[in-house]
């Protein structure tokens, strides 16, 4: 069973998957799959993490625009991993990549946008969910939470994600409310 047809399952699923199809009301499905999964006494599990995500990160009322959503579930997904065993950000291997970056411009661009939209990520998913470990790692000499925002937001607009830097410290708090 998918996502629709978890949360509305007294509805027609082939109108659902019609309704899935128009990319022009997606969006707008995916909100009202939110409003469920927030309001709902049961719990509604499913295989589409990413949908779920976007769905539940819909509710937002400071979001600029769907796509936000999208983006900040995707941040989400590429920080958080099955058998991850270090989620917090390294500075340090941050750098190292930007500096190894190969290949003619366009590509050189396109890896320079994926190391800081992961590293930018990892930031934001450690400043909401982890904000204790990272102040235990500041005590032994890394840098501090604020250090991370702020390079956070930078490596996030510079990945051209000007939205969510603008929002970073409502998602971090977001976040932190209601996935801690």
């Amino acid at each position: 069973m998918n996502l629709m047809e978890e949360a509305f399952p007294d509805k027609d699923p082939a109108a659902l998957r019609r309704l899935w199809n128009d990319e022009s009301i997606r969006h707008l499905l995916l909100e009202s799959i939110g409003k469920v999964l927030y309001n709902s006494s049961q719990k509604i599990y499913t295989e589409d993490a990413n949908n779920q995500f976007i769905a539940l990160l819909s509710q937002a009322q400071f979001k600029h625009n769907p796509q936000e959503c999208v983006d900040v579930a995707g941040l989400m997904l590429q920080t958080i991993r099955p058998n991850q065993t270090e989620i917090l950000p390294h500075a340090y291997l941050y750098l190292k990549q930007l500096e190894t970056l190969h290949g003619g411009p366009t590509s050189r661009k396109r890896q320079g946008d994926s190391i800081r939209s992961r590293f930018g990520g990892e930031c934001l998913v450690s400043l909401a969910l982890f904000t204790r470990a990272l102040k235990a790692r500041e005590r032994a000499g890394y840098p501090s939470p604020s250090w991370y925002r702020a390079q956070g937001k930078n490596a996030l607009y510079h990945a051209r994600m000007e939205d969510v830097t603008h929002n970073f410290e409502r998602w971090e708090n977001y976040l932190s409310e209601n996935f801690n």
